[in-house]
């Protein structure tokens, strides 16, 4: 049970069944509902102004569309779980392995729509090339959330900038802003755990990564998190941070939602691999299937860094704190698979 106050409101979150009450005329308390709104919340009760209930939360919440409907019902707010809102989701860089998994996941419940650098076998893909600003503007028009994948991946010493200054720096800034221009309400960034890689360099990240446990116990690792300084362990990575960089400017200056999502190593095969960090950063396609799904559908988002991967046993980065921003639970270890 999660249970969160606010003046004369109280929020009494538990599994399934939300109630919420407030006096008739602490109207300020119902902006404490808009996540539940954009949760799937189906939201009743009684307001001093009920004529303002929808576009009021509609302003909140930046929707096209609410499920806010007052009734007479004394100094009661009740709301019953209703049919999960249906997004419009774009997806950049939806033809490569990342962008495939997560996109079949929301497809179930969503419209999802994509951009990739050349043609995709899926409904709802335009090939663009998002450093042409003009050509991809219009396609974040009606959009409710975007997930931007499309990067240089390679992270190598010999990836210069010449490749990575269009992909990673031009075309991330190009997506910000056409998202912007179109209203867009959350925006989640495909970034890299290689932003903070440079801490795998120091004791006791550098054995885990190494695969070399003795003497260490996991539960006692001290974890690398979000608020720590950045440590780019490369240029790639510094772009990658720039990302991060341009969301906190949109989260806010302009009120966009968004999180950025500091992944670790996601296999086209789903398998770890013979490297020893791999047991530190893999990320089972189910388990990033449902993380990004709880990107896009997490209420009440800022601004979020979080670490990207599965329940691994030996971590470097504080992954469990991104699962309890986001309300999400792996079912995945890459323990189980150890060989």
């Amino acid at each position: 049970m999660l249970q969160e106050s606010a003046k004369d409101a109280v929020v009494d979150l538990s599994c399934c069944a939300v109630r919420v009450e407030c006096d008739p005329g602490v109207w300020h308390a119902a902006s404490r509902l808009a996540g539940l709104v954009a949760y799937g919340y189906e939201i009743t009760g009684a307001l001093e102004r009920p004529e303002l209930s929808d576009r009021h939360i509609k302003t909140r919440m930046g929707l096209d569309s609410c499920r806010s409907h007052c009734r007479s019902t004394p100094e009661r707010l009740t709301s019953q779980p209703a049919e999960r809102m249906k997004l419009k989701i774009l997806i950049t860089g939806i033809g490569g392995t990342i962008g495939s998994v997560i996109a079949d996941a929301l497809s179930d419940q969503h419209e999802v729509t994509g951009i990739d650098i050349r043609p995709v076998g899926r409904d709802g893909v335009s090939v663009a090339d998002l450093t042409d600003i003009d050509a991809i503007t219009p396609l974040f028009e009606g959009v409710d959330a975007v997930i931007h994948l499309a990067a240089e991946r390679r992270h190598t010493p010999d990836i210069g900038w010449d490749l990575l200054l269009p992909t990673n720096v031009v075309a991330t800034a190009n997506v910000y802003d056409a998202a912007h221009a179109a209203g867009v309400r959350r925006f989640v960034f495909a970034s890299s755990m290689h932003v903070a890689g440079n801490y795998e360099s120091d004791e006791p990240w550098a054995s885990i990564a190494a695969g070399r446990y003795e003497g260490l116990d996991p539960e006692n690792v001290p974890l690398v998190t979000a608020d720590m300084p950045a440590r780019p362990d490369g240029r790639y990575a510094a772009t990658k941070q720039l990302g991060e960089s341009l969301g906190r400017y949109y989260s806010d200056c302009e009120g966009m939602e968004v999180v950025c999502v500091r992944l670790g190593t996601i296999a086209d095969s789903d398998a770890i691999g013979d490297d020893p960090r791999g047991y530190v950063s893999w990320f089972s396609h189910s388990d990033l299937a449902g993380f990004f799904t709880a990107c896009v559908e997490a209420p009440d988002i800022k601004f979020e860094i979080v670490y990207g991967a599965s329940a691994n046993t030996w971590k470097i980065y504080d992954t469990p704190s991104g699962w309890n921003a986001l309300g999400f639970t792996p079912s995945d270890n890459a323990e189980d698979h150890r060989r």
